[in-house]
């Protein structure tokens, strides 16, 4: 796998899956960073456009070029054929931020993190051994009505009550007495700092305007027919503009080579509007790998891409399908999960909306213990940790369910 880092030339739109025309009565807000499959589609469209092979050649796989370049990064359905990705593979897309000669992933704040009142630190919550049920955010509300996977299932359109699976759940909570809070606002925290994170030691985040701000802007429709603006039709639209240095980072599989110029870079659009890019390809020693946590009886994981479960929150045959994703026997043990993030797009061979998903958001945090923790040892998965809605492209080869990973221990008394 290679690093490719993508950097602003300009501000960027990445919308979210709201319907929006010129004239409604609210704002077209962007998704930062965005969904991996604005990026596969952008990078697979950059080397269709860079290729001799024309789209409507492609489309058809009908002669050697568009067939050979169908077998790397994939082609759609067509007449008796089903889509595919090819050999096309990607990690991220991560936000990244320029330290001199390396670039470092900036990782959303956990959601298991709260904040000290009288303090700017922030720790983790680690599971109470002694409880277990569901809980809401803040930490005294409890639900005991509705229980996580409800949640997703009334976004669903499916009304259900708690069942005994999520009863089982330990319950995170703080290790001191002293008063906490909720983070409020965008928080990330540095790569660097995931060590203090999961050794449960305080660390102190960066807010989201440290990386990235978001600009309104105001624009008008055009009658391109009369050559003139079009009465009522204002719009406003979020804009993204990230700071210097700070941009995309993804890890593209080795198969799939990037046109670039004899110093690795290139120019490519990106977003609505189809705002510009410019892209580096990154020599491999110029982000840092994360370290492989030490063997244990306990594995927390952190999703630092979004993520699509068959039980919306959780595969659907629970544990089971959590052992199929980790490779290991485990059973979870406890969530903190971000609000759902749903994930659409933009069908360019049908020319249709795609099925919006609801899907487990960067930041969301799992914990697993081991079918016999006395004797058995845990992995971090080898795979990414998601699953494939039925009738799409595999969502581990396009970004999703990346997840960074490390040990945890009980809290034996509240």
């Amino acid at each position: 796998m290679s690093w490719i880092f993508l950097e602003a030339s300009d501000v960027w739109l990445f919308r979210d899956g709201k319907p929006f025309s010129a004239g409604e009565g609210h704002v077209a807000r962007s998704v930062f960073p965005p969904h991996p499959t604005t990026i596969q589609g952008v990078l697979r469209s950059l080397l269709i456009g860079h290729s001799t092979v024309s789209w409507s050649d492609f489309g058809r796989q009908a002669d050697p070029a568009a067939q050979k370049l169908g077998q790397m990064i994939g082609y759609p359905a067509a007449s008796g054929r089903a889509a595919s990705l090819g050999t096309f593979s990607m990690a991220g897309p991560f936000l990244g931020r320029r330290e001199g000669a390396r670039v470092v992933r900036q990782i959303p704040l956990p959601a298991d993190v709260i904040k000290r009142q009288h303090s700017a630190s922030h720790i983790a919550l680690r599971p109470l051994r002694t409880h277990a049920g569901t809980v809401g955010w803040p930490l005294t509300h409890v639900t005991p009505s509705l229980s996580i996977k409800g949640v997703f299932d009334r976004l669903r359109g499916k009304h259900t009550n708690r069942t005994s699976t999520h009863a089982e759940l330990s319950l995170l909570w703080p290790e001191d007495a002293d008063p906490i809070e909720a983070p409020e606002g965008d928080w990330w925290i540095d790569e660097t700092i995931l060590g203090d994170y999961f050794a449960g030691q305080a660390f102190s985040p960066q807010v989201a305007s440290d990386l990235f701000v978001r600009e309104g802007r105001f624009g008008i429709a055009m009658d391109y027919a009369l050559g003139r603006p079009r009465d009522q039709m204002l719009y406003q639209a979020e804009f993204v503009r990230p700071h210097i240095d700070v941009g995309l980072l993804i890890n593209l599989a080795d198969s799939i080579t990037l046109p670039a110029d004899p110093d690795g870079r290139g120019l490519l659009a990106i977003g609505g509007e189809t705002r510009c890019a410019q892209y580096e390809l990154l020599p491999p020693d110029a982000v840092t790998p994360t370290p492989a946590p030490p063997l244990g009886p306990r594995l927390k994981l952190v999703l630092l891409t979004p993520a699509w479960f068959s039980g919306g929150w959780q595969p659907a045959d629970g544990n089971m399908g959590w052992t199929r994703l980790i490779g290991a026997p485990v059973k979870l043990i406890s969530a903190a999960l971000k609000p759902p993030q749903h994930i659409g797009g933009w069908d360019v061979s049908l020319g249709r909306p795609k099925p919006m998903y609801a899907c487990v958001p960067a930041g969301s945090v799992y914990f697993f213990e081991a079918l016999a923790p006395d004797t058995q040892q845990i992995a971090a998965p080898a795979a990414a940790l998601t699953e494939t809605p039925p009738q799409e492209l595999p969502f581990a080869h396009q970004g999703f369910g990346q997840v960074a990973a490390g040990s945890w221990e009980w809290l034996e008394t509240a």
